[in-house]
């Protein structure tokens, strides 16, 4: 029985998304790594393009929850970006301080976003202070790591081992991570721990973290089989456009990661730049381009197979804290051939596909007076989102989301969240969709993007009308009177 929805408002739905990012393969980097069944979960999904924003939803919640009067924030570029975003959703003025000598677009970004952006001599360590002082002058939330934060940080991180199990349908043998203040990897550890102890998953993947050779405290803490991670001398280490998101000579929840590595059995390595380019090369071949630096956690695994520390064929995860598919939706006409388009489209909808005729006249009408939106990537076309016009302008949205329908084996690389993203837009947000009760994974992607179960559709199918009725000769009438009406 199809359930019906309407879409929230535009803005709204497109900018809460944060999460449930892709994981798929991908063979060139695979293969440079040495690890066949490697699979790669993007991060750069997330709504500004990196992990930050999954910290990011639950502090400026935190604060919006608390009544704060805003949010101040010290950082050097994605952290930034991603509360200047979170505070534009939530409608707080938003502070962020970065180090007076920083420059680049993520500080455009912040404050395209809304966000004043305050310069203040010195390092990010100074602007963290500066950014605490002015937090609690003015009544502001003080969203910067660590303290009182630190477990909404390892909370919010953890959910990325929750999609993994989810979407691997197992737990895999190894998940590499890249490290920068070691937050992300504690927190995902403490995400596979969460789901062993729930019975979720069966074992404890291996963690192998990766990071700038000679730059971070962390690999240079588990070679010297340190039981806490100690800060390194700030004069000596080296930043490169390259290696800049992991370059940290104090990092802050250093011990947290040294902990989670040691616990599951893991380890932490150095990469040089020439070898995150290596591998950042691959990953362009697969069609995906991510900083350098987050191929970090490809290096450490690509040197856990060489130390022999990981078999050849292990199950694998990459954790790419940036990066998304190279993904291209347009709108496309009616193609000459339309019954081939329709023999394509109930391949791709498998079970949940509706008889020919109604497929032909919904797809009809998208093309006269809705939309069709294709999505492809430079291999060829991997789904279409069919939306029909509806003629009830007030009563219904104006566009019905007839069919969302991916090539099965594009499935798993984000296709459909994509096209649904570019859906919502299409229609500005006046979208409604029904979807059978059983499609599951439909279901949680509409979800996801603030559609509603309002109501049940129900649908009549017309039987015929039997000749006797079947009622007769059943003895009632002749042992009761007919009861009489008032």
């Amino acid at each position: 029985m199809p359930l019906g929805g309407n879409a929230m408002d535009a803005r709204t739905t497109l900018r809460r998304r944060v999460g449930d990012t892709p994981l798929q393969k991908a063979p060139r980097l695979a293969e440079a790594v040495g690890l066949p069944d490697l699979r790669i979960k993007l991060e750069g999904a997330n709504p500004t393009g990196t992990q930050k924003d999954r910290i990011a939803r639950l502090e400026v919640g935190s604060a919006a929850a608390q009544g704060s009067a805003g949010v101040s924030v010290a950082s050097c570029g994605n952290f930034g970006v991603a509360i200047a975003h979170a505070a534009y959703v939530h409608e707080l003025p938003c502070h962020v301080f970065v180090p007076e000598d920083f420059s680049g677009e993520r500080v455009a970004l912040m404050e395209n976003l809304g966000a004043e952006v305050h310069r203040v001599p010195g390092s990010y360590e100074d602007a963290v202070r500066a950014s605490r002082d002015h937090a609690r002058a003015n009544d502001l939330f003080d969203a910067n790591p660590g303290g009182a934060n630190t477990l909404r940080t390892l909370a919010g991180y953890s959910k990325i081992a929750e999609e993994v199990v989810d979407q691997f349908g197992a737990t895999p043998d190894a998940v590499g991570l890249p490290i920068g203040n070691g937050s992300t990897l504690a927190g995902v550890h403490l995400g596979f721990r969460t789901a062993w102890a729930q019975g979720r998953a069966a074992a404890m993947p291996k963690v192998f973290g990766g990071s700038s050779r000679g730059n971070n405290p962390v690999p240079v803490a588990f070679a010297r089989h340190q039981e806490r991670c100690t800060p390194l001398d700030p004069n000596a280490v080296g930043e490169t456009e390259v290696n800049e998101p992991l370059v940290n000579w104090d990092a802050l929840d250093g011990t947290a990661c040294l902990t989670a590595i040691v616990d599951s059995q893991g380890a932490a390595y150095g990469a040089t730049d020439e070898e995150l380019l290596d591998l950042h090369a691959a990953l362009l071949e697969d069609g995906i381009d991510a900083h350098p630096a987050s191929l970090a956690a490809a290096a450490a695994l690509r040197t856990a197979v060489q130390e022999g520390a990981l078999e050849a064929d292990a199950r694998a995860v990459v954790v790419l804290t940036s990066g998304r598919p190279e993904i291209t939706v347009r709108r496309v006409e009616a193609p000459e051939d339309l019954p081939a388009f329709l023999d394509t489209l109930t391949h791709w909808l498998g079970r949940f596909g509706d008889p020919r005729n109604e497929m032909e006249e919904a797809v009809g009408a998208a093309f006269a007076h809705g939309q069709v939106l294709e999505a492809s990537d430079r291999e060829g076309v991997l789904g279409y989102v069919v939306l029909t016009p509806m003629e009830l302008s007030t009563f219904f949205p104006s566009l019905h989301l007839s069919y969302i329908a991916v090539d099965p084996r594009a499935r798993g690389r984000g296709v459909g969240t994509v096209l649904l993203e570019e859906a919502i837009r299409a229609a500005d947000g006046d979208l409604s969709l029904h979807v059978e009760t059983d499609n599951e994974a439909a279901i949680r992607l509409y979800e996801k993007f603030g559609f509603t179960k309002k109501y049940f559709r129900m649908l009549h199918k017309p039987q015929r009308t039997p000749d006797v009725d079947p009622a007769q000769g059943a003895g009632w009438a002749e042992r009761h009177e007919a009861p009489v009406v008032p």
